[in-house]
């Protein structure tokens, strides 16, 4: 690989070595031999030795001035400073959760303060971290930045609702007007089975109500252990984020109770979200719903629903209500289980979608 060095590489990718003190080695000539490097990933998974890892990774990275994407899952304080400092820096991916490895003490502890406001030219952040309180930590910091347009957060704990406030508030608070696009995942561990009560778990309206804020969103994924929406909840959704083009709302937790979220909550999304092509929801499929004959409201554009394990009982309702809403529906993707907790091959919603179709051809 040294031959292959040059001056002018300005991009280098690092993950997975299968010689890391090898690797490590040349990572640390790297600043000196290719300063014009601007796009950096350095995933720190084998290294036996951390500690001695970070720091070179952290001193490596201190040494390029001229960085713009850079994603890295251990680093030192003072690197992520210096990044921080990078005007031209546009994209941060940042795994701070990093399964079989114990990071050092030198690992990444946001500053309390900042001399000059952080990230100024970051358009693009993903952190993957433990909890809320890192989240907040890097993000609290960053009121300043006005060109921030997307904000990925993946937790790998459970947040309780305060806690899940406390982070879209500070969402609100960090982050520009013209953000349009924005991901929150709450994960769990899935190889523990998940006995704790899930309403210490939910994201309802509380919860939301800070990201109304944003009124340019157009990708939106919202995915905590436990989602606590209902009609007039995803109505406000509609009115708040009327560019949306892609929007998912849905909880990991498939037990009972699943959804206050009917089939109606999709009249306010056609009607206030034109530009929506996407969209998954978890909805309670068994409340009848029925048309407004006054005045029709539909909409060609989404042609695919994802309805994870939403329930239902009432195909021929189901299949009339869709067919007036989104009359180019072309799939509904669910997945349903038998008693034993086998999926399904095929499930109502399945006989929905043919239905529809039937329905749709007869208004030709």
């Amino acid at each position: 690989m040294d031959l292959l060095l040059s001056a002018n590489i300005t991009a280098i990718y690092f993950d997975s070595p299968t010689h890391p003190q090898v690797q490590l080695s040349l990572i640390n000539t790297l600043p000196s031999r290719c300063p014009n490097i601007q796009t950096v990933t350095f995933h720190l998974t084998t290294y036996e030795d951390v500690s001695n890892g970070v720091a070179i990774i952290s001193s490596a990275l201190q040494r390029w001035h001229n960085l713009c994407r850079v994603s890295v899952n251990a680093i030192s304080t003072e690197a992520y400073q210096h990044l921080a400092m990078r005007s031209q820096l546009k994209r941060l991916d940042i795994f701070l959760r990093t399964v079989g490895i114990d990071l050092p003490d030198a690992s990444l502890v946001p500053p309390v303060s900042w001399r000059s406001p952080p990230f100024l030219g970051l358009e693009s952040l993903n952190v993957f971290c433990d909890d809320v309180s890192s989240c907040v930590a890097i993000l609290s910091p960053m009121s300043s930045n006005r060109v921030l347009t997307s904000l990925s957060l993946h937790l790998c704990a459970c947040p309780s609702p305060p806690e899940w406030t406390t982070l879209t508030q500070t969402i609100k608070e960090a982050c520009p007007k013209s953000l349009s696009s924005l991901a929150l995942y709450g994960d769990y561990n899935d190889n523990r089975q998940f006995n704790g009560d899930i309403t210490d778990n939910l994201f309802g309206e509380e919860q939301l109500e800070a990201l109304f804020f944003f009124p340019n969103l157009t990708k939106v994924v919202i995915s905590p252990l436990v989602v606590d929406i209902d009609d007039g909840v995803m109505e406000r959704v509609a009115r708040a984020w009327p560019r949306l083009v892609s929007l998912n709302i849905y909880g990991k937790n498939d037990r009972p109770p699943l959804s206050r979220a009917t089939l109606a909550t999709l009249r306010p999304l056609v009607q206030h979200c034109p530009q929506l092509k996407t969209l998954t929801l978890l909805l309670d499929g068994t409340v009848s719903c029925v048309s407004d004959t006054n005045t029709r409201v539909f909409t060609n554009s989404l042609q695919e629903l994802a309805l994870q394990h939403s329930p239902i009982n009432n195909v021929n309702m189901a299949a009339a209500y869709l067919s007036e809403l989104l009359p180019n529906l072309q799939r509904i993707v669910s997945c349903q289980y038998d008693e034993d907790g086998v999926p399904r091959n095929q499930t109502p919603w399945d006989d929905v979608l043919q239905l529809h179709h039937a329905l749709s051809d007869s208004r030709l």
